[in-house]
């Protein structure tokens, strides 16, 4: 099981990647009302910080659930941070944005709060 948490997290690292770092003329049908894409930013990094999360939980069997939850979120904030970087750094029509930043973040505390609240709810 342990394998197929692992593709999953990978392969969804995969699509955030490109996703985030393709040119925004493949967007350019996509009617995008003022902010609104902050909301997928909180979206994909819940679920990206779930989905390794399950991977992660099953790998480090030896450490607490509160140390893999903090790795996890620091892995995601990492992460998020650096495409970040890496569209300010790489792309012609995209730049590295703040506020993109505070909603993967918040994206990564709120699967956290989730992973925690679920493992209080299963004592």
């Amino acid at each position: 099981m342990r394998k197929v948490y692992f593709w999953a997290a990978l392969s969804l690292t995969v699509f955030i990647t490109v996703t985030c770092l393709m040119s925004m003329q493949n967007f350019k049908n996509m009617e995008v009302v003022n902010n609104t894409d902050k909301y997928v930013h909180l979206s994909f990094y819940l679920l990206f910080t779930v989905v390794w999360y399950q991977y992660l939980v099953r790998k480090l069997e030896n450490s607490t659930k509160f140390r893999v939850r903090l790795y996890t979120f620091l892995w995601a904030c990492s992460y998020g941070i650096g495409i970040e970087i890496c569209q300010g750094a790489f792309t012609k029509d995209r730049s590295a944005d703040f506020h993109d930043i505070i909603a993967n973040s918040s994206g990564a505390l709120l699967a956290v709060a989730v992973l925690w609240l679920a493992d209080k709810l299963k004592k």
